[in-house]
């Protein structure tokens, strides 16, 4: 089965850049460094303050990993898998602080660097189906394809700025019957 994401580099950038970029994301990736995108104080916030997930959880992780590979492959999607470790539940203080009150009241995917987190709440029976079908949902966000957008800045072309954001999502979604298929 495939570790990583098959990311893709575009934008105005020489392409020995893009491959360093991209060589440098599988790295970083590989080396489990799920939370070096966050600043030392979110980190700790989330070290800190993490939920331990019971064995529903673990194990609604563990399908909805299992399922969206069986979809990546129908679509002809290289599977991997979300590590355990980058499945966070915090509380709901903490998950606001983190998410900066996001609109995402429930959960939030940051694809780049393939973290999930849900608010305590969804947790909560009589919640439990809710929080399966978050997992699933927010599985396929963080597999869906990822795409960072590279431009050269400046006059002497000294700044190189990378923006990092799902280009296309692998799937349509739909809460209401618990499915997905292939766009």
């Amino acid at each position: 089965m495939e570790l990583q994401p098959d990311w893709r580099v575009v934008g105005n950038l020489p392409d020995d850049i893009k491959k360093e970029i991209k060589e440098n994301m599988a790295v970083d990736f590989l080396a489990g460094n799920d939370l070096a995108d966050f600043s030392q104080e979110v980190q700790e916030l989330i070290k800190n303050n993490e939920i331990p997930k019971t064995t529903f959880e673990e194990r609604a992780i563990e399908i909805a990993n299992n399922e969206s590979n069986k979809l990546m492959e129908e679509c002809g999607i290289k599977p991997y898998d979300i590590p355990f470790k980058n499945i966070h539940i915090l509380p709901s203080d903490i998950y606001k602080k983190i998410t900066n009150n996001s609109e995402h009241e429930d959960a939030i995917t940051y694809a780049s660097n393939q973290n999930i987190f849900f608010d305590e709440q969804v947790t909560k029976s009589p919640h439990l189906i809710k929080f399966w079908m978050y997992v699933f949902h927010e599985m396929l966000h963080a597999k869906a394809h990822l795409t960072l957008h590279g431009t050269i800045e400046g006059e002497d072309a000294d700044t190189i700025k990378i923006n990092k954001k799902n280009a296309g999502q692998a799937f349509l979604i739909s809460f209401s019957s618990i499915s997905a298929r292939p766009l």
